[in-house]
Order: C-alpha cells, then sequence, then structure tokens
C-alpha cells in the first residue's frame, strides 16, 4: 500500500448571510431545493473523487445530476478511503450588499457634461427585451430627424432638441397619442399628456409596456422637465452616488489542510506523472501534491486525520435494541 499526500489551500464555501432554506436552477432539471454546506467537513468524497479524476486526465462527474461522464470506480473508492485534516485557522470574507443612496449630492454627467448617461448603447441595452419595437422608435427618429440612421448622425441629445422642435409634427403627435402606450409606463404616459396637451391612449388592464426602457430616457428625448437623479439611465448606479451597507448577504469561508489517499495500484503514480496537473477544489482551492509515500502508521493517520467518508447508518439500525 502506498499513499498520495495533498495538499488544499483557500478551498472556498460561500454560504447565505442568514442560514436559510433556498432554491436553484439546474440546467435539463429545473428549480430544486438547495442543500445548506456542512461546515463542519467542506470536502467530500465525490469533491475528492473528481479532483483524483482531473489528475488521472479523466473528466470529472456531477453527482447531483446526470452526465455523459461515468465515474472510474477504482478511484471513487480511493477517495472514501481517504483521510482529511483541516488546518485550525479558517480563513472569512463577508460579502456585503450596498445600497445606493439616490441622494447623493455628487451628480454624474457624461463625456459631454450633460446631466446623466444617456447614450444610444444604455437606450439599446435597456430596450433588448423586445427588437422590433426598437426599431418602430427608431423609425420615427430617423423620420422626424430626416436621416437613414440617426445612431451614427446624432446624440440622443441632439435627438431630443430636434424633437423638441418638432412637437407640433403630425407624425409625431400621432404617436404619442396612439403608440407611446406600448413603449412608456402610466407615469411616463401622464407625462406626455401635460406636455403634448392631447389624450394618450392607455394599455387595456393587465398588459404592459414591451420595452423596459427606464422613463428619463423618454423624458429626455420627448421633450417632457423632468430632474435628473444619481441613477444611470440603464439602472446601474453613479459611481459618485454615496453606498452604505445593508449587511452580510453572503459568506466565503476558506479551509486549507491536508489529504491522504492510500492506493495499491502503480499505474495510479505513473498516470499522475504523466498528466502533471493540479485541480482545484471547491470554489478556488488549489491542490497540490507533497508527494508518495510508501507507509504511514495508523496511529498517525488515527490521531491526526479523520476519514473523509463515513457510512451514515440508517433510522432502523440506530432505533435497533441492543441485546
Amino acid at each position: 500500500m502506498k499513499y498520495l499526500t495533498l495538499k488544499f489551500i483557500d478551498a472556498a464555501l460561500i454560504t447565505q448571510g442568514k442560514s436559510q432554506k433556498f432554491q436553484h436552477f439546474v440546467r435539463h432539471i429545473g428549480v430544486i431545493d438547495g442543500e445548506i454546506p456542512d461546515m463542519g467537513t467542506p470536502i467530500s468524497a465525490d469533491q475528492l473523487s473528481n479532483v483524483l479524476h482531473v489528475m488521472l486526465n479523466l473528466a470529472p462527474c456531477a453527482t447531483k445530476r446526470n452526465t455523459v461522464f461515468k465515474r472510474n470506480e477504482v478511484i471513487y473508492n480511493m477517495s472514501k478511503n481517504a483521510y482529511i485534516r483541516y488546518d485550525k485557522i479558517i480563513n472569512q470574507e463577508v460579502i456585503q450588499n450596498p445600497k445606493i443612496i439616490d441622494s447623493s449630492t455628487a451628480p454624474i454627467h457624461d463625456i459631454k457634461g450633460n446631466k446623466g448617461v444617456y447614450d444610444w448603447m444604455h437606450f439599446k441595452r435597456a430596450a433588448y427585451s423586445s427588437p422590433k419595437t426598437l426599431e418602430e422608435v427608431f423609425r420615427l427618429f430617423n423620420y422626424i430627424c430626416k436621416v437613414d440612421d440617426v445612431t451614427k448622425k446624432y446624440t440622443i441629445h441632439q435627438v431630443a432638441d430636434i424633437i423638441k422642435n418638432n412637437k407640433d409634427n403630425e407624425i409625431l403627435r400621432d404617436f404619442v397619442a396612439h403608440r407611446a402606450k406600448i413603449f412608456m409606463n402610466k407615469n411616463a404616459l401622464d407625462a406626455l399628456e401635460k406636455t403634448y396637451h392631447i389624450a394618450v391612449d392607455r394599455l387595456e388592464k393587465g398588459e404592459k409596456p414591451r420595452l423596459r426602457v427606464p422613463s428619463p430616457f423618454w423624458y429626455l428625448l420627448f421633450g417632457v422637465p423632468f430632474k435628473c437623479g444619481n441613477i444611470i439611465a440603464d439602472r446601474a448606479y453613479n459611481p459618485n452616488a454615496i453606498l452604505v451597507p445593508r449587511g452580510v448577504e453572503y459568506r466565503k469561508t476558506k479551509f486549507s489542510g491536508e489529504i491522504i489517499v492510500p492506493f495499491d495500484k502503480n499505474e495510479i503514480v505513473e498516470q499522475i506523472q504523466s498528466n502533471g496537473c493540479c485541480p482545484t477544489v471547491l470554489e478556488g482551492g488549489m491542490i497540490t501534491i507533497v508527494g508518495i509515500q510508501n507507509s504511514i502508521s495508523e496511529a498517525v493517520l488515527n490521531n491526526n486525520f479523520e476519514k473523509i467518508f463515513v457510512e451514515k447508518s440508517s433510522e432502523a439500525s440506530e432505533n435497533k435494541p441492543i441485546i
């Protein structure tokens, strides 16, 4: 019997700030209940098995879902018979969820000094949900500005000035009255009615606008007076705004230690030497090979390490009376 000694550093588990039940999406399966990681034994035989698979130039295998790859049972049994030791010093980081204060006194401007960040890139990004509907908006802009592609000829602020000077255009007013409901929410439509002094159609109850473009874009383009806040128009935050932490959202706990894997096949050594790969374990934990020993006493293993795999006894066997 020989013993492969591995060292792992900063193998991380990311958990919620508050321990609570949660669900997550798994491809080809759907939404499933999440499992809260066992902080006492973060590295399991399944994870060590995947580490050894990679070290031996084999594909790792998922344990919670079906996969085209099949695990090597010899390697898996090696993992089950392994020993592990965790360092007593645990490195833990907290990930906070900051809240943006919109009342910050540091306003944001674009490269030309205009308030807010309003450009075609942010506009198109916010309107990704319905490209065909976006085309209709651009056809209107192209018509009013008398160009083939308004995004290549003018900035949003220049288009806003042109539209402001053409508020009496019949095509524009017809669009505002009958088509604006497809693009804008109720607040924006109310503002258009006051600005253009016309009745603006509304969507039926339960219907929603096709474009999820923030109202400040529409206010700017259609000449509706508004105040520019410190939130960028595409709903990203202003880098000059004040951020206030709202508590701990996630915790990142990093583990380090050693693993000893007993094996009795010389082919394992040859495969490791030819592959020469150092895989990772958990989140970003680096695995390195310390060496291979011909013997390790049972006393050292039992006193300094613990078995990585412990067979769980059933409730029936636990409750069975001892005679």
